[in-house]
């Protein structure tokens, strides 16, 4: 995140200062961006309370239900 930061600052720090960092975003990306927040908290979760094996499972089962 340092490094993006330094990134924006040192290439498009006019264009955020004038627009905004949120500039362009959709309503589908706002909901994408929370998507893969609450993900991870859900994995911090499962994480606290089950073990690595038990992720693995889900995450596969999360898989074969989004592919059919």
């Amino acid at each position: 995140m340092v490094f993006n930061a330094v990134a924006i600052v040192t290439q498009d720090f006019d264009a955020v200062m004038n627009k905004g960092f949120f500039h362009g975003y959709s309503f589908i990306t706002i909901l994408m961006i929370l998507n893969h927040a609450l993900s991870g908290l859900a994995v911090s979760m499962v994480m606290k309370h089950a073990d690595n094996i038990v992720k693995v499972y889900s995450t596969s089962v999360a898989m074969l239900f989004t592919a059919f």
